[in-house]
């Protein structure tokens, strides 16, 4: 079989670097004129379907298998899909755990002193800014 009459998509194990294995169907994509290798991991029980792009330089080894192999070993692996995180919410969760609340400072009752916090522009606010235009300085 020559290069040409290859499959160019088949369902396979990836191992990449950094020891991570993924499972899933793999097929060649190409974006802005660059060549990546496209793994989409199928939905399991605890996970839904994603996709996940690779340059071939951070991919270890392919073991081409079976679609049920490949679901099976998915399944058992139960790599979740990489999500957006938001920095202000990491902060609110992590005020949260130590007993404190997030509010912005053009809320507070007139009047009202604030501590040397963060405010909702992340910005520092001391209590002698008192020139009243919101900047920290």
């Amino acid at each position: 079989m020559n290069q040409q009459d290859e499959k160019k998509e088949f369902w396979a194990i990836v191992s990449l670097m950094g020891h991570q294995q993924l499972a899933g169907h793999l097929d060649e994509y190409v974006m802005g004129g660059c060549s990546f290798l496209r793994l989409t991991v199928p939905e399991t029980t605890r996970q839904p379907a994603w996709t996940r792009l690779f340059k071939d330089n951070s991919i270890y080894s392919i073991d081409p298998c079976t679609e049920s192999v490949a679901r099976y070993k998915a399944e058992t692996l139960n790599i979740a899909p990489m999500t957006v995180w938001d920095a202000n919410s990491m902060l609110e969760k992590q005020l949260s755990k130590e007993g404190k609340i997030v509010v912005p400072i053009n809320s507070l009752p007139e009047g009202f002193k604030v501590e040397p916090e963060i405010s909702d522009r992340g910005q520092y606010v001391y209590e002698s800014d008192d020139d009243g235009d919101e900047r920290p300085f």
